[in-house]
C-alpha cells in the first residue's frame, strides 16, 4: 500500500510479504481497490498467503484491514473448499 502526494512522492504505507504463502497475505487483489472507511483503515484483499499449504501450496488469500497507526490485521484468511479463496472485490 501506498500513497502519492499532489507533487509526486511516493510513500510507502505497507509492504506484504513478497513470498508466496504468508499469514498476512501475498499478491494483493488487483481487481478491486482499497476501501476505505471513516475511521482511516484500508481494506483489501490478497489471491494468496494467509497460512496452510491449501490452494496449491500458497494459501488461499485474506481479507486485511490496515490502520492510521500503521497495524495490519488479517480479518479473514480463506482455507479453500466450503470456504472458497482467492477472494476479489469489485
Amino acid at each position: 500500500m501506498f500513497k502519492l502526494a499532489p507533487e509526486g512522492a511516493e510513500t510507502v504505507l505497507y509492504a506484504l510479504c513478497a513470498k508466496t504463502n504468508c499469514a498476512d497475505g501475498a499478491n494483493p487483489e488487483n481487481f478491486g481497490p482499497l476501501l476505505a472507511d471513516q475511521a482511516g483503515n484500508l481494506s483489501g484483499t490478497t489471491v494468496n498467503g494467509g497460512g496452510g499449504l491449501v490452494c496449491g501450496g500458497g494459501g488461499c488469500g485474506t481479507v486485511f484491514k490496515r490502520a492510521p497507526d500503521g497495524t495490519e490485521t488479517v480479518l479473514h484468511a480463506f482455507k479453500g473448499g466450503n470456504d472458497a479463496g482467492s477472494p476479489k472485490l469489485g
